[in-house]
């Protein structure tokens, strides 16, 4: 992989969940790392959920391969630019060139 590729800041966010002062349970989104990363916008489509509107942009992201112990991709999300990306998939054919895939769905809603 040659590393001028890697040209976008990405920071990829945990789902966690704590407690609240009084015993409520308090989804939260943490930091986890900023990485370097290669982001191509891969398409898009619009869907009526209800009577609302809603757009979808699908993002692929490449990132240098890394694990970390119990992380699994539902879990995940990345910020990009200020927009918020939902992980789909993340394909790790690629691990022996060092490389992982993020497959990404950005929801944009009017």
């Amino acid at each position: 992989m040659r590393s001028g590729t890697l040209d976008q800041r990405v920071t990829i966010q945990i789902y966690t969940k704590t407690r609240g002062t009084s015993g409520e349970q308090i989804d939260t989104w943490t930091d986890w790392k900023t990485i370097w990363a290669s982001v191509t916008t891969s398409g898009g489509a619009e869907n009526y959920y209800n009577p609302q509107l809603v757009a979808l942009s699908s993002h692929r992201i490449l990132t240098r391969y890394m694990v970390k112990p119990g992380m699994e991709w539902p879990l995940l999300r990345m910020v990009w630019r200020g927009k918020i990306l939902d992980v789909v998939h993340i394909d790790e054919s690629r691990q022996r060139h060092g490389e992982l895939y993020w497959l990404c769905r950005e929801q944009v809603t009017p």
